[in-house]
């Protein structure tokens, strides 16, 4: 963080103790040091203290050198930046996303190229000034952002084009010598992002850094290239604070007035208004920022953007402005202090900026044309600082903006805070947790299509299915916590299926001896492959059986009253391959779930939602809905004797479909369900898929399998999602061929291979303790795992529900994970997206993919995305399931990664969706 500190009275007293015998007091006169101000005080007869005739120094001329070099080192702090507690940090609520600035960055190339690496003998490149140095030195207006340069300025300097950007209104705009950056303003032009208008003009960039006091800083020497404004989608996809504010601030004078009158003119006229009638419209308007911020919504105005692109830096002007600062600010100092402007008078002149939409059209101005302010007015200020001081610390974009840079000096990514030291700039990184930054655009651009499907209707049952089945399961208490109810309900899976109707598959190697057992799965996995490969034509010989699929539900029993319409938040958890729904995995105050790599029972995330649901902090929750696969726990035991010797993912994808578009509930009321949740209407579904929800904001939470699945459909039918997180979904590159493919080999033969049977449920969890594998998981999660996923095999024996054989399918299925992959670029930048992925490399549950492969990954639909990596490996939420969801209950962990890791799970539903105390964001 750099710093600076003002010059205050250093009022502790100065004492010293001698003791010597050899004391005595004269009476003389001495004439004191000079102030700063340059004011000799007065001759004065005093006292002096003498020692062995050594005269000492007065106590009045040591408090007048004190002061004198408290005032030096203070100018000092103020050149070097030295951090200090007298600085408070600004935080902007016009911070545009992340992925919306590197898209236009990556016009310049990539991180390492687009930023220069400037280094400057004695660091001064991070050395920064008062506002009122630099214009006072070097002329023009302290308060333009393009000041114009007075006749008598231009003749005692060569340099004519400053810019000096506000970072509390351009907050995008580079805070490092050298780094490439943004400026936005509200008088949007709609052109391409590739096709770039240069300014040919260099521009001196001197930004003003996000604290107070209020500091700028020499960027360096830079070119402005007008690119694409926000589209109408990156501008819905801002947050609301940052889309109310801009709309409030382009209301102030200077900052938007032709974007006033255009939107005064649409009121008043009910058309688009001609430009001759918005230059001649001089009237006071009355728009509100409400009716800005609706035009821009609709699209009618748009947010400008200039691309700053570093193209050298001039040392010698830095080198004077250190060497100068000295002498001005004694005289500075001399000056007698004006009063304190009030803060109504203060906030009048803090947008009184030039802004400027495309420099390249902006002539210089002849000598003989300059009005009185264009020569240097003497205003008080920097006049740029607007909005209040704040603690907070520089907000995480302002600084990942420019991540390139900071990467190529620290080596790795994270959570970035701006600091100083003596005179260089730092970057710190939090450790705890980390992300992937973008990957090279080469490398995000290099695949081979495998020619993703879409997917096939949905109709209802046929007339002729079998009667409606009952639970395969005992029903279990309704009491879950304090506060929710627990059902467990049966749908209708999607009819009819895309995956071809091929003969069921149960293999049987409990009479073969190890080498031939191992020998027939190693065949049989390759022959399950190479089936996949070759069925291509998909949907043409579906096969016809009536599947089910079950579903739980969380309700919250007890509601808040809505206010103004506002709809009830709906969480949704897609388990991985081999876990039932109540393997549920949870992130926050109330939930994330997720099935993993084990074959798994409804229940196995509940000691998590336990936890998470006895937490009052956070939005409320009013429902959740965990979702079982067709092949998975209690829905496999109702489809057994009818699923097919063939499984593809759009099947499951299309199951969650079906039940977000036809079964889910219109009203998340606490009232009871019937266990057969009824169809809703024809016009209901429609609407769903067209404009969503009218009760509802849904968020989407899948893991592994269940993450690919609840991907695809997103591509398909955003309207129906709020957010979709992803916890290491199964999304990989599509690799055809067994050789190149050897992990999904090996996993499919694992699936075959792997102990389905045993004498009790004692005996299972006996041996599951002792299996590495499980031993990193918590022990609540591993008994709740053996307790519900694990059914009677009807000979007084036990084994999963989830056979081994319908593991192996799905693990086969590889096809599906390659055309996600391709699609996850096109879903709607309206639906948010955070990846949580794994951190542990090591693990003994591997990761999806390698790191490259999940940095490519995670930023195929940059815009309105996140990411974060937890110290895990890919079964996050068996291995870190506490610290994943539950922050309160770990407070007494000394692991500081583990508390981040829940902190940021929670921070992200909170900072979308409010809180419980009445703060709520954008439901």
């Amino acid at each position: 963080m750099l710093t600076t500190v003002k010059d205050e009275p250093d009022d502790t007293p100065i004492s010293f103790l001698y003791q010597t015998p050899e004391v005595h007091f004269t009476s003389t006169t001495h004439a004191h040091e000079p102030n700063l101000n340059g004011n000799h005080q007065p001759e004065v007869e005093d006292s002096r203290l003498v020692l062995d005739c050594i005269e000492v120094p007065t106590l009045a001329l040591l408090e007048s050198m004190n002061k004198k070099r408290k005032r030096e080192e203070n100018e000092k702090l103020i050149v070097k930046g030295l951090d200090t507690k007298k600085v408070k940090i600004k935080k902007s609520n016009l911070n545009i996303d992340l992925d919306t600035i590197n898209r236009r960055l990556d016009v310049l190339g990539p991180p390492n190229a687009r930023n220069l690496d400037i280094k400057v003998d004695g660091g001064i490149e991070g050395t920064a000034f008062p506002r009122a140095f630099l214009s006072d030195t070097w002329g023009g207006n302290r308060v333009a952002t393009f000041p114009t340069i007075g006749p008598k300025k231009m003749k005692e300097h060569p340099y004519r084009n400053f810019c000096y950007p506000n970072s509390d209104y351009n907050p995008a705009a580079p805070l490092i010598a050298g780094a490439a950056g943004l400026m936005f303003f509200p008088d949007g032009i709609d052109v391409d992002i590739d096709d770039n208008e240069e300014d040919p003009t260099e521009y001196r960039l001197i930004v003003k850094l996000p604290q107070s006091p209020a500091i700028w800083i020499y960027a360096g020497q830079y070119r402005m290239l007008l690119t694409a404004s926000l589209t109408k989608a990156e501008w819905l996809s801002q947050s609301p604070k940052v889309k109310r504010t801009w709309a409030e601030e382009i209301l102030k004078k200077g900052w938007g007035d032709t974007v006033e009158a255009r939107v005064a003119l649409r009121i008043q006229l009910g058309r688009e208004p001609t430009p001759k009638e918005v230059d001649n419209y001089k009237e006071k308007s009355g728009v509100t920022a409400e009716d800005i911020r609706r035009d821009f919504d609709l699209g009618k105005e748009l947010l400008g953007v200039n691309i700053l692109k570093p193209v050298g830096y001039d040392e010698e002007f830095q080198r004077q402005n250190y060497g100068r600062f000295h002498a001005w600010n004694e005289i500075e100092q001399a000056k007698p202090k004006k009063p304190r402007a009030s803060k109504k008078n203060s906030n009048a002149r803090a947008l009184n900026t030039t802004v400027k939409k495309m420099p390249s059209r902006r002539e210089p101005t002849p000598e003989s044309e300059l009005t009185d302010s264009d020569r240097e007015p003497d205003q008080e200020g920097d006049g740029l600082e607007g909005g209040e001081d704040s603690d907070a610390p520089i907000p995480n974009h302002l600084a990942q903006s420019n991540s390139g840079f900071f990467r190529k000096r620290i080596g790795c990514i994270g959570d970035f805070h701006v600091s100083a030291s003596e005179s260089c700039i730092r970057i710190s990184i939090s450790t705890s947790m980390s992300s992937f930054d973008l990957p090279t655009a080469a490398n995000r651009l290099k695949f081979i299509s495998v020619n993703p499907r879409h997917l096939l209707p949905i109709y209802p049952h046929p007339q002729t299915a079998p009667s409606l089945p009952s639970l395969p399961s005992p029903a279990r208490p309704a009491a879950f916590g304090n506060h929710y109810t627990l059902s467990t309900h049966i749908i209708p899976a999607a009819y009819p299926r895309a995956a071809p109707n091929v003969p069921s598959f149960e293999p049987d190697y409990s009479r073969l001896s190890k080498e031939a057992k191992k020998a027939a799965i190693t065949e049989q996995a390759g022959a399950l492959m190479r089936m996949h490969d070759r069925v291509l034509e998909r949907g043409k010989d579906c096969a016809p059986a009536v599947l089910w699929n079950c579903v739980n539900r969380y309700s919250l029993k007890e509601r808040k009253l809505q206010v103004g319409g506002a709809k009830r938040l709906t969480l949704f958890f897609a388990h991985a391959n081999g876990f039932p729904k109540e393997v549920r995995i949870s992130g926050f105050t109330v939930i994330w779930t997720w099935l993993e790599l084990i074959r798994d029972c409804l229940q196995i995330w509940e000691p998590v939602l336990h936890h998470l649901l006895e937490e009052s902090s956070g939005p409320e929750i009013s429902e959740i809905w965990s979702w079982e696969a067709a092949q998975h726990g209690d829905s496999y035991l109702l489809n057994k004797k009818r699923l097919p010797g063939y499984c593809d993912w759009m099947d499951d994808a299309r199951d969650i479909m079906n039940f977000f578009v036809h079964y889910l509930p219109a009203n998340a009321a606490p009232s009871e369900l019937p266990l057969h949740l009824p169809r809703v209407s024809s016009p209901v579904s429609e609407g769903r898929q067209t404009s969503g929800y009218a009760n509802r904001t849904l968020v989407v939470v899948g893991h592994s399998y269940g993450g690919a699945c609840s991907a695809m459909l997103a591509a398909h039918c955003p309207k129906l999602f709020s957010s979709l997180v992803l916890v290491d979904p199964t999304i990989k590159q599509y690799v055809p061929g067994i050789e190149r493919n050897a992990r999904a080999h090996a996993m499919v033969c694992g699936a075959l291979g792997r102990r389905d049977g045993w004498s009790s449920k004692e005996e299972v969890w006996r041996l599951f303790k002792a299996i590495p594998f499980f031993a990193c998981w918590d022990p609540a999660m591993l008994q709740t795992y053996v307790e519900y996923g694990i059914t009677s095999d009807g000979a007084g024996s036990v084994k999963l529900k989830t056979p081994g054989a319908q593991e192996a399918l799905v693990f086969s299925s590889m096809r599906f994970s390659g055309e996600i992959w391709e699609l996850l670029d096109r879903i709607d930048e309206q639906v948010t997206l955070r990846w949580i992925m794994p951190g542990n490399m090591k693990s003994l549950s591997l990761p999806i993919d390698d790191e490259e492969a999940m940095r490519i990954k995670v930023w195929r639909r940059p815009a309105n995305t996140s990411n974060v990596r937890l110290p895990a490996g890919h079964l996050i939420p068996h291995e870190r399931p506490r610290e994943f969801g539950v922050l309160r209950h770990i407070r007494s962990m000394t692991k500081e990664a583990d508390i981040n890791a829940a902190i940021d799970l929670r921070g992200f539903l909170e900072h979308k969706y409010g809180t419980n105390d009445g703060k709520r964001a954008r439901l």
